[in-house]
């Protein structure tokens, strides 16, 4: 029988871009979701973004 998964399957690859997604609040505090994997994607390999960001 297979082991019951955690919920929490992404945070990890948040965590890897907490202090970009931080400092790009603290500059610009009215962003959304939207704009801030738009910046992140510039910047970043998609691969690295997490789905839904």
């Amino acid at each position: 029988m297979p082991k019951p998964r955690s919920d929490d399957r992404l945070s990890g690859r948040i965590e890897v871009q907490a202090a970009r997604i931080r400092a790009l609040i603290d500059v610009h505090n009215d962003l959304t979701l939207v704009k801030i994997r738009a910046q992140l994607a510039e910047e970043c390999h998609p691969s690295d973004l997490p789905p839904g960001l």
